[in-house]
């Protein structure tokens, strides 16, 4: 037969009191599941350090090397070099090494022809205003004298330029000057006919 007495319900066991070295879970973290009588509790991960405070174990003795553990070298210290800028970069080369430190390499400094330009754009204006009287002549005026200029004193300029300004100059001021007789001509024959025209 059975035993009269009632089963007993298994009596729950007292919290324990947390160990030491234990850290509390996180504000808001969920707890772990209540484990199965006669399971094998699983194994809890170390804790993640707090951040400022050094890993656990960190300048201790392990591994069988006495005293304190000594830091990396240059742990905590920028790499060599870091934050300046790469050589030859905002700075001067250093002598002999690399290009001269001068805006153009040798041999390849700008041209200068700002004289042989102005002449030659000049050269254009007196063809284009060869039909204003007065403004076209000095304007071709002004594109002779500065192509005569820029020969001596652009030497490297491009010759084209000054050719061209000298004879669209030439040019300018040829037709610039018939355009002026021309006018001349027809003043002086209106004035003409005007003084042979009777008075009554």
């Amino acid at each position: 037969m059975s035993d009269p007495t009632p089963p007993t319900p298994e009596q729950p066991t007292p919290p324990t009191a947390p160990d030491a070295g234990a850290v509390p879970p996180p504000p808001g973290a969920v707890p772990p599941p209540p484990a199965a009588p006669g399971a094998v509790p699983p194994a809890v991960p170390p804790a993640a350090p707090v951040y400022g405070q050094p890993a656990p174990g960190y300048g201790q003795p392990g591994y069988g090397q006495p005293g304190p553990a000594q830091p990396a070298p240059g742990y905590g210290q920028p790499a060599p070099g870091y934050g300046q800028p790469a050589p030859g970069y905002g700075q001067p080369t250093p002598p002999g090494y690399g290009q001269p430190d001068v805006g153009y390499a040798p041999g390849y400094a700008p041209v200068k022809q700002g004289l042989s330009l102005t002449a030659f754009i000049l050269g254009i204006g007196s063809i284009v205003f060869s039909f204003v009287v007065v403004f076209g002549l000095l304007v071709g005026i002004a594109g002779l004298i500065l192509s005569i200029l820029a020969r001596g004193r652009e030497p490297q300029a491009p010759s084209w330029m000054k050719t061209l300004g000298l004879v669209l100059s030439i040019v300018g001021i040829v037709i610039s000057a018939g355009v002026l007789i021309f006018w001349i001509f027809i003043w002086v024959a209106a004035a003409a006919n005007l003084a042979s025209i009777p008075n009554y």
